[in-house]
C-alpha cells in the first residue's frame, strides 16, 4: 500500500468518526433535558458538557468543516457565500453594538454567537454529507426516534387521565405524572393541564418542543416518502396533538394547508397572510402593563420594548438582556431596569425572540437577522429550482414548508431550539453539500 494510499484512509477514517459524532448528537439532543435531571444530583461536568453539546459541536467541527471545503475548492461557491456574507455582517454589527454600549468583549462576542450559531451548522454538515441515501438513513434514525418517543407521550397521557378521571386522583399528586413534576398548586395546574388534558411532554421534558420535533419529522417524512405508512403517520400526528400547544397546533394547521395547495400564486398568498395575521395577533395580543407579571410572556417583552426604546438603532448589546449569555453572567441590564431575575431560569431567558434581538442589537440587528434569514430562503428556492434530484426537491420543499412553522415559534418563543433547528439546519447542509460536491466532480 502506497504512502498517498495509507494517507487516504485516515483521512477517510476521520470523516467516518466526525460523521458518527455528527449522526449521534442528533440523536442524543431530545434526551438533554431530562438527562440533566437525572444527573442533576450527580456530575456537574458532565451536565455542562451535555447542555453545551451543540456549541461544542459546532466550535470543534466548523473550522475542519472550512478546511475540508476550502481543500475540495467549494468554499467559494456562491451557494455558501450567500450565507456566509451575512452571518459575518451580522456579527460585525454585533460587534459595533457592544462596543458602543461599552460592554465586555467575551459578553458581546458570546451573544452573537448565540444568534448565528446554527447558521453555522449549515457548513460543517455540508463538508462532511452530500449524497441523499446519507440523509436517508439519518432522518430513519431520527423516524424511529420519533416514534418511540409519540408512543411514550401517549402512554403518559392515557396513565394520567386513567389516574385522574377513573382512580381520582389528584392532579397535585406525583404518581400521576411520567415526567412532570406536579404543579405547586391547582392554581398553577394550568400549565400543565389545559381542556382538562394533561401536556405531555415525553423524554423531551418540554410540550411545544415536543409538538415541533414530531411536527418536524412528520413534515420531511410527508415530502420525502412516496409511502406513507398509516401507522407511522397517526403516532407521530398524535405526539404533537397530546402536547396541546397553541403554536404547535397552529403550526401543524399552516403545514397541512401547505401542503395541500399545488399553485405557487396561492401559497405565496396564503404564506403572506399567514405571516402578516400571527406576526400582528403576536403584537397585540400580549401588550399590557410592566408591572403585570402573571404573563410572564407579555411582562418580559414590555421590559424589552423599553430597552429598545433607550437604544433604539443598536440596542443594548448582544449578551446583556433576554438570552442564555445574560443569564449566565448576569447582566446589568436587569439591575439597569429593574427587571426581577427570578423567573429567568426557569424560562431560560424571557422566552421572547424578537423582542429580545430589538432589545440587544436594535432595529439595526433586526433588519440583519431578517437578511440572514431571507438569505437562507433564497439560497432553498434557488437550489430547488436548479439541477438537482427529485429526492432532494421534496426535501428542500418540505424544509422551505418547515420555516414558516419556525418562524411562528419565533412569535411565542426563542429561536435556539436545539432539538428542531440543529437539525434543521443539518438537513439544509446536506442539501447544500449535494450541490457543491456534484459540481466540483463536474469540474
Amino acid at each position: 500500500m502506497s504512502r498517498d494510499e495509507i494517507i487516504y484512509g485516515e483521512q477517510r477514517n476521520h470523516e467516518r468518526l466526525i460523521q458518527w459524532w455528527l449522526i449521534g448528537v442528533l440523536l442524543i439532543f431530545p434526551f438533554i433535558g431530562i438527562l440533566n435531571k437525572f444527573l442533576s444530583d450527580y456530575s456537574s461536568i458532565f451536565r455542562y458538557l451535555l447542555t453545551f453539546l451543540d456549541e461544542i459541536t459546532i466550535v470543534a467541527f466548523l473550522p475542519i468543516a472550512i478546511l475540508n471545503l476550502y481543500k475540495k475548492k467549494e468554499i467559494s461557491d456562491p451557494v455558501y457565500l450567500n450565507i456566509a456574507i451575512p452571518v459575518l455582517a451580522f456579527c460585525l454589527l454585533g460587534l459595533i453594538s457592544g462596543t458602543i454600549n461599552g460592554n465586555e468583549i467575551l459578553i458581546t462576542i458570546l451573544g452573537t454567537f448565540d444568534y448565528i450559531k446554527y447558521f453555522l451548522v449549515i457548513f460543517i454538515y455540508a463538508a462532511f454529507f452530500s449524497k441523499f441515501s446519507e440523509f436517508r438513513k439519518i432522518f430513519r434514525l431520527l423516524l424511529i426516534l420519533a416514534l418511540f418517543i409519540s408512543l411514550s407521550a401517549i402512554i403518559e397521557e392515557v396513565w394520567a387521565l386513567i389516574l385522574r378521571y377513573v382512580l381520582g386522583i389528584s392532579i397535585l399528586d406525583p404518581v400521576v405524572y411520567l415526567y412532570h413534576a406536579p404543579p405547586r398548586s391547582i392554581e398553577a395546574s394550568p400549565g400543565i393541564w389545559r381542556f382538562g388534558f394533561l401536556r405531555a411532554t415525553s423524554f423531551i421534558n418540554q410540550y411545544t418542543i415536543l409538538g415541533y420535533f414530531c411536527l418536524f419529522i412528520l413534515t420531511l417524512y410527508t415530502y420525502v416518502y412516496k409511502k406513507i405508512n398509516p401507522v407511522i403517520f397517526i403516532v407521530i400526528l398524535s405526539g404533537i396533538l397530546v402536547t396541546f400547544s397553541r403554536m404547535a397546533f397552529v403550526s401543524l394547521l399552516v403545514v397541512g394547508v401547505l401542503r395541500k395547495l399545488k399553485k405557487r400564486w396561492m401559497i405565496v398568498s396564503f404564506v403572506c397572510v399567514i405571516l402578516i395575521t400571527l406576526t400582528f395577533l403576536s403584537v397585540t395580543l400580549t401588550v399590557g402593563e410592566p408591572q403585570d407579571s402573571r404573563n410572564y410572556r407579555q411582562f418580559a417583552r414590555n421590559y424589552a420594548m423599553e430597552i429598545w426604546t433607550d437604544h433604539p438603532l443598536f440596542g443594548r448589546g448582544p449578551g446583556m438582556f433576554g438570552g442564555i449569555v445574560s443569564r449566565y453572567f448576569k447582566s446589568p441590564a436587569y439591575k439597569e431596569y429593574n427587571f426581577p431575575t427570578a423567573r429567568l431560569k426557569t424560562f431560560g431567558g424571557i422566552d421572547q425572540f424578537w423582542p429580545m434581538i430589538f432589545a440587544e442589537v436594535g432595529i439595526a440587528g433586526g433588519l440583519f437577522f431578517a437578511i440572514l434569514l431571507a438569505s437562507v430562503v433564497k439560497t432553498l428556492l434557488n437550489l430547488r429550482v436548479g439541477e438537482i434530484t427529485v429526492d432532494f426537491k421534496e426535501l428542500i420543499t418540505a424544509l422551505l414548508v418547515f420555516w414558516i412553522a419556525i418562524y411562528i415559534y419565533t412569535l411565542g418563543s426563542g429561536f435556539n431550539n436545539t432539538v428542531v433547528i440543529f437539525p434543521f439546519f443539518a438537513f439544509i447542509g446536506i442539501c447544500l453539500g449535494n450541490i457543491t460536491d456534484r459540481g466540483s466532480e463536474e469540474k
